[in-house]
């Protein structure tokens, strides 16, 4: 992959003062190259190929603050490429920090 951009709208609903859930729409792009090589009489022959997928995604998720800064957040994003097919079902977890 050279690189996927993607901007969204979020709603947040406030569980508790360190707890929420979230919910986002939005559009995104992604860029990918694949490379080979083959090696034969004639001699080495190399090619790439590079695409695009243009997505509509929306997720939900949610996160919890352990104190003021520090927390954990978990959610999930559906990239819809219905042009071509190639759908993407993304989970993640990751530490979050408020400045």
């Amino acid at each position: 992959m050279n690189y996927q951009v993607a901007a969204y709208v979020v709603g947040f609903l406030p569980l508790t003062p360190k707890a929420e859930l979230f919910a986002r729409v939005g559009y995104g792009r992604t860029e990918v190259e694949t490379e080979w090589s083959a090696r034969s009489l004639a001699g080495d022959q190399q090619a790439a190929v590079t695409s695009h997928s243009d997505t509509w995604n929306c997720g939900l998720g949610g996160q919890y603050h352990f104190d003021d800064k520090n927390g954990v957040r978990l959610d999930y994003t559906r990239h819809d490429a219905s042009s071509d097919g190639s759908d993407i079902d993304a989970w993640s977890i990751g530490y979050t920090r408020r400045f």
